[in-house]
């Protein structure tokens, strides 16, 4: 909702709209109506306007006598009642009868010299039952009066030295007192069918506090008590500037905010700050109202009294909204692909997008290890191109919300550029447990881990970006490089819990490197792969069988043996197989992961060849769908071209999807199992 300045030109209000002041506003969060009392001066008659905050249009309007001083509505804004600054009376004025107005009459009632009421409480559910605190002579405390229906219930509540200049009635026997000192001095009347008494004065400590107190302000104290009995104190939230006025301070129950306004003599602004962290997470900022006198929270924005501008001994009105917004939380499933010098970024819009307002995204480019972005992009989209990145770097990217509470909550991926690799398979490798390689079509062997001590086998094996070289690990954490794969270290330093192995390696796409993992979830990463984090301290349900990075390089995926995925880095997860067939087991385990090209996906193999897809992994058949049963167990799958190339313990390879098939060892199984396949692409 726009702002909509109501102290000019108000035709659309007919008789109401002459020697228009504001004096007192209050809203009714029961009828939604915004209860104005306006009036010029004393001598002048006053009106009681009765607004829809949303539309400022006027509902009804009410002429009173001069001298009306504050308004009150009743909770389901039925009755309203107007204080007088002089004189000892209140009007009641019914919404359902406007033209029918009852008189209060004070005159009565203790103390009867020099006095005024301060204040007006109205009892919740109770709409013509009232309390009146009183002030005597020059603002001496008096004490507070119960009316029901016009008639004095009580003679006195409180004494001399404990009356209250502030009330809020919260429920049926309580009214809360303050009296607006040094600090703010509560005390609490309990209220009885024959009157009011028990007068008890409330410390300003948190577990002594009234739970249902809605809020109290001061000023330039910077102390605020919520309705769950904190006290937040804001003595040193910021420094203010020399021409700002500020610390008035107030919730706002639509979102749990604290406000805190700050105003200049050309616009004001409310900061919203979480209560218990008093973290500032949103704000907005209103030109032309300068230094309020009130403001009150209406149902989608605020009602701002303050000075007419030129005329600051007059007050205006200006209905705002929606208030300060409070900033949106993280963006969430943030994924990217790597792309030749750039990186692809996706996200889906925070939770809260639609009530924050998000209008865009702000992007951070950050150099792992510096502070300062390379690059800070801005979109109006889910998803933004990054270009211009020196490929094998890694970097932080930041994405940030932004609205018109200010910048939201961050999420952040690590992210790297790679070149695009060749998409046209020719051939692949078949690792032999003996740590013999075998090649097929137009790959070739490049070297071989043999001969091995007896002790010691070879288990995993992956290739480079260019697939001119590979990788193989072996099972005493020693690691042999081939081609143009680079020798980065290994961990047979590294000591293994009791029944933990080492079962595979991922080769970084980018650089140099390569990660390690074990079947209890350990990572250990060399060169340019760095670790993501691990399952170490996870009571698994079974051992992890299956570990591998994404395409880009900057995460993993780990598989374990009831089909569960876990992700890491820039890994998304997808789906996993207790989650689709939910307290079943599979006629034979699941042996292996793959990602898609594009990292948006995952496909699940099997011991007996069946696939299962998630994400933009595209099922392109398995072996159960073409009835084939192998005559050993699938224990590997690789990405390949459009589809995927899978292997069995003989050495069975087996090709779904448009690449051709290139021979395998299933006619002519080797000695020991073969436990690794690595797909060959021309450059």
């Amino acid at each position: 909702m726009p702002a909509s300045t109501l102290s000019g030109e108000m035709s659309d209000w007919g008789r109401f709209d002459s020697e228009f002041l504001v004096r007192d506003i209050a809203y009714s969060s029961g009828s939604g109506h915004l209860f104005v009392l306006t009036g010029a001066d004393p001598l002048y008659p006053n009106a009681l306007l009765v607004l829809d905050p949303a539309t400022s249009g006027l509902i009804t309007g009410i002429t009173l006598a001069p001298g009306a001083e504050t308004v009150t509505p009743s909770e389901d804004g039925s009755r309203a009642y107007v204080t007088y600054e002089r004189g000892h009376l209140v009007v009641d004025v019914s919404l359902e009868d406007p033209e029918v107005l009852r008189t209060i009459d004070l005159g009565g009632w203790y103390l009867a010299g020099d006095r005024r009421a301060v204040d007006l409480a109205v009892q919740p559910g109770h709409p013509g039952t009232i309390a009146v605190a009183m002030v005597a002579g020059s603002n001496d405390p008096v004490g507070v009066a119960i009316f029901d229906d016009g008639v004095q219930r009580t003679n006195i509540a409180g004494l001399y030295s404990s009356a209250a200049e502030f009330i809020e009635w919260i429920d049926d026997d309580t009214i809360i007192g303050t009296r607006h000192q040094v600090s703010l001095t509560f005390m609490e009347l309990q209220v009885t069918p024959e009157g009011a008494n028990t007068v008890r004065f409330l410390q300003e400590r948190t577990d002594d506090l009234p739970r249902g107190l809605h809020y109290r302000f001061t000023y330039h104290s910077g102390r605020l008590y919520l309705p769950s009995g904190l006290v937040v104190d804001y003595p040193t939230l910021e420094v203010l500037d020399s021409n700002e006025l500020g610390d008035l301070l107030f919730p706002d129950p639509r979102n749990g905010l604290i406000y805190r306004m700050v105003s200049t003599q050309y616009s004001t602004t409310f900061r919203g700050f979480e209560a218990e962290g008093k973290r500032q997470v949103g704000s907005a900022e209103f030109p032309g109202v300068a230094y309020p006198t009130k403001v009150v929270v209406t149902g989608d924005g605020l009602a701002v009294m303050h000075p007419i501008p030129g005329k600051l001994v007059d007050r205006g009105l200006t209905l705002v909204g929606p208030g300060v917004v409070r900033a949106s939380g993280a963006p969430t499933n943030l994924r990217s692909r790597s792309i030749d010098s750039g990186v692809f970024l996706e996200w889906d819009p925070p939770a809260d997008a639609d009530t924050a307002g998000v209008a865009g995204y702000l992007v951070l480019v950050i150099r792992v290890g510096e502070l300062a972005p390379i690059q800070t992009l801005s979109t109006s989209d889910t998803s933004i191109t990054v270009s211009g990145l020196p490929n094998g770097i890694d970097f932080r990217i930041v994405v940030r919300p932004v609205g018109p509470g200010g910048n939201g909550l961050e999420n952040q991926i690590f992210a790297r550029a790679n070149p695009t690799r060749a998409e046209r398979p020719a051939g692949y490798r078949l690792l032999e447990a003996d740590g013999t390689v075998y090649a097929f079509g137009d790959a070739t062997s490049l070297g071989d881990a043999t001969p091995l001590d007896s002790s010691v086998r070879a288990v995993a094996m992956d290739s480079t970006r260019t697939s001119a070289g590979y990788s193989i690990l072996l099972s005493d954490g020693e690691v042999l490089s081939f081609g143009d794969a680079v020798d980065s270290g290994d961990a047979r330093d590294i000591m293994l819990d009791p029944g933990e192995r080492w079962t595979s390696i991922s080769v970084a796409q980018a650089g140099p490197g390569y990660w390690l993992f074990t079947n209890r979830g350990r990572v250990v990463g060399f060169g340019d792969a760095h670790q993501r984090g691990d399952l170490l301290d996870l009571d698994l349900a079974g051992e992890i069988v299956a570990s591998v990075a994404t395409p880009s390089g900057s995460g993993y995926y780990m598989l374990g043996a009831d089909g569960g995925v876990f992700t890491f880095g820039d890994a998304v997860y997808h789906g996993s197989i207790p989650e689709v067939l939910p307290g079943r087991s599979l006629d034979c385990p699941v042996v292996g992961l793959v990602p898609t090209p594009t990292g948006e996906g995952y496909w699940l193999v099997a011991c007996d060849g069946g696939v299962f897809s998630f994400g933009d992994a595209y099922f392109v058949g398995s072996l159960p769908g073409i009835s084939v049963r192998p005559n050993r167990p699938v224990n590997g799958l690789v990405s390949f071209g459009s589809g995927y190339i899978m292997v069995a313990e003989d050495g069975g390879a087996f090709v779904f999807g448009n690449s051709p098939f290139f021979g395998s060892l299933g006619a002519n199984p080797p000695d020991t199992p073969v436990v690794g396949i690595s797909p060959f692409f021309l450059p």
